[in-house]
Parts: structure tokens; C-alpha cells; sequence
């Protein structure tokens, strides 16, 4: 059985044999995992039944090799269980072929052929309802070294996808199956779009008032300092055609949107997540909004599931589409 029929029903089941042994706590951060991915869910599921520990035990070789940490965990904890866990997808190298990222140790995959060319900028704010993405376009434009006033009027082409790739941290050899990140613009099924959370390198641009950047360099971490959780709105690229562009304008960018570092493990050590919410900046008008930047692709860590904080009773019509959109904090 393929990870893709360990299905929502399957899951429930399993959640109601939960309840029945008085788990209400373990229901409800289920509930929230599935709500993001049913995979997830599987994978907590059989941590709970087992009584095991997530944390990975990983084995030191200096081969290069293909490693899953999922299913390296579930053959150790339950081996009759592996082939639940298996997807469709069969294992890529990116790192031949795709944008290696500078300190290459991430490899990302984007296809020739984009989901839509030779678009302007107000295509894209008004595809996707980004009314400050020609603003931001023409603040990144100008933000580099040289005069590319000719850029502002350039047309743009892009993507709803991509995949990313990563390297063991323990062993650098062994490559980590990619995982997708989406950028779906708003439609009827997912009418806020259907957007994928990152970490990213951060630095704070003149653009964003300072009290953003002490909301999120409050705690001691080093998390604070450098990255930031964001979601990603658009992926998209300066048109090939016309002038030609400069070499740190020919890598994919993203417009994303910034999430705010509040709690750690240690404030939560029930939980042991690190807790985000979204972050806003006032208008003179006296509206707010998100606070949205333009990124290299390259700026990306690796992606990151957020489990909406539902408070005391989560809302069963939400779903994965619009919990990032309807929720403010998350875990």
C-alpha cells in the first residue's frame, strides 16, 4: 500500500482508537497534523502506538548514498510497516543538474518551461492578489549595485512549483529525498492560493519598520538573528528575452510573505516547537497588511510544515488550503 492510501479515513480510525484510550491531548495535535499533511499524521500515529522517540539514529558513512530519514526511522521502529510508507516518486539528484545554492549544500529543481511568460508585473499582482508586488519589484530592482532602470518595465514569466533538495546534515555525502514547494495563485478550490511555508536567510531591508526585526530577535537563539519563516506567494524570473540581465538577477525570485518568531522549544517544552505568527505593518489609512519582501530562490533553507495554535476548539471547515491564511499563530 502506497503513503497515498494511507488516507484522511485511515487516520481517523486510527484517532478514534486514540480517544478511547483517553488520548483527547494526543487527538488534538493529530487533528493538526492532518490538517497539513496525512502523512505526517501517519508517521505520529505510529510514534504514538510504538512508544517511540522521533529522533533518528543515523549511521556514519563516508559513501555518498540516497538516505530517507523517514523510512530510515520507521525500518528501525516497525519494519513490517515500511512499505506503507513509500511513495510513488522515485529518488532524484538534483545536485547534477539543478541551481546549487552557494554554500552547495541545496540543490533546487525548476522546470524549463514556466506556467506562464511575457507577464508584467500588475499580471501577477492582480493573478495572485499581491497589490504590492510592483512596488516591491521596483524596490529590489533599485536595491542593486549598478543602474537597471531598464528592468522596471522588463516582462516576467514563472512557476507554481518547484522542488528543493538537501544534504544530510550529520553526513554531507547522503542526499535527502526533495521535497515540493507550491505557489498556487487564488482559484476557486483554494481561494486564498495554495502556498507553501519556507525558512529563509533574512535581512532586514530598509523597507520594514525596526520593531519587526526586535519582535523577532527577542530570544536568545541564533535562529532569530539570520532567518525567518515565510510563505511563498509567486515564483517567477526576468523574461530571456531583451537585454541581458545581470548575473544576480538570472536565478529564480520569490515574493513571499514573513512570519515572526514569538516562542521557542524552551517557552513551550510540552510542546518543544518553535511558535510563529504572521507578521504585519500598520498603513496611515489605519489598514494593515502582510509584510511581503522579494527573495532569491537561493535565500531558501528548506521548507517547514506549520500546524495552526487553534486555541480551545479548532474549526472543522478549515483546510489545509486556507489554515495559513485564517490562523495568525502556528507551531
Amino acid at each position: 500500500m502506497s503513503v497515498s492510501a494511507f488516507s484522511f479515513l485511515t487516520a481517523r480510525t486510527h484517532l478514534r482508537v486514540l480517544i478511547a484510550k483517553g488520548a483527547a491531548s494526543c487527538n488534538k495535535l493529530c487533528y493538526s497534523l492532518t490538517v497539513r499533511n496525512p502523512f505526517t499524521v501517519s508517521i505520529f500515529i505510529l510514534s504514538y502506538e510504538r512508544d517511540a522517540s522521533l529522533t533518528n539514529t543515523s549511521l556514519a558513512s563516508n559513501d555518498p548514498r540516497y538516505v530517507d530519514p523517514t523510512i530510515d526511522w520507521v525500518q528501525c521502529i516497525a519494519p513490517e510497516e515500511v512499505n506503507c510508507f513509500h511513495g510513488p516518486r522515485s529518488f532524484c539528484n538534483h545536485f547534477l543538474k539543478g541551481i546549487i545554492s552557494k554554500d552547495s549544500t541545496t540543490a533546487f529543481h525548476i522546470t524549463m518551461k514556466p506556467d506562464f511568460a511575457d507577464k508584467s508585473s500588475n499580471y501577477l499582482a492582480k493573478t495572485y492578489n499581491l497589490p504590492d508586488f510592483p512596488a516591491l519589484l521596483q524596490n529590489f530592482i533599485n536595491a542593486i549595485p549598478g543602474n537597471h532602470s531598464c528592468l522596471h518595465g522588463h516582462l516576467l514569466r514563472g512557476w507554481t512549483k518547484f522542488r528543493l533538495q538537501l544534504q544530510s546534515r550529520l553526513h554531507p555525502s547522503n542526499l535527502i529525498p526533495s521535497q515540493q514547494v507550491q505557489a498556487f495563485p487564488p482559484l476557486t478550490e483554494h481561494p486564498y492560493g495554495k502556498c507553501d511555508a519556507i525558512l529563509v536567510h533574512y535581512t532586514p531591508p530598509s523597507g520594514i519598520p525596526s520593531e519587526f526585526w526586535s519582535f523577532s530577535s527577542n530570544c536568545t537563539h541564533s535562529i532569530y538573528s539570520a532567518t525567518l519563516v515565510a510563505q511563498v506567494h509567486a515564483i517567477f524570473s526576468f523574461s530571456a528575452r531583451g537585454s541581458t540581465l545581470p548575473a544576480n538577477l538570472s536565478d529564480p525570485l520569490l515574493y513571499v510573505q514573513y512570519f515572526a518568531f514569538t516562542a521557542t522549544p524552551s517557552h513551550h517544552p510540552n510542546v518543544a516547537m518553535y511558535s510563529v505568527q504572521h507578521m504585519f505593518t500598520d498603513h496611515p489609512d489605519g489598514s494593515r497588511s502582510r509584510v511581503g519582501a522579494i527573495i532569491s530562490l537561493l535565500d531558501i533553507i528548506h521548507a517547514v510544515e506549520l500546524i495552526p495554535q487553534y486555541g480551545v476548539a479548532a474549526n472543522r471547515n478549515i483546510t489545509s488550503e486556507t489554515c495559513l491564511k485564517l490562523y495568525n499563530t502556528f507551531s
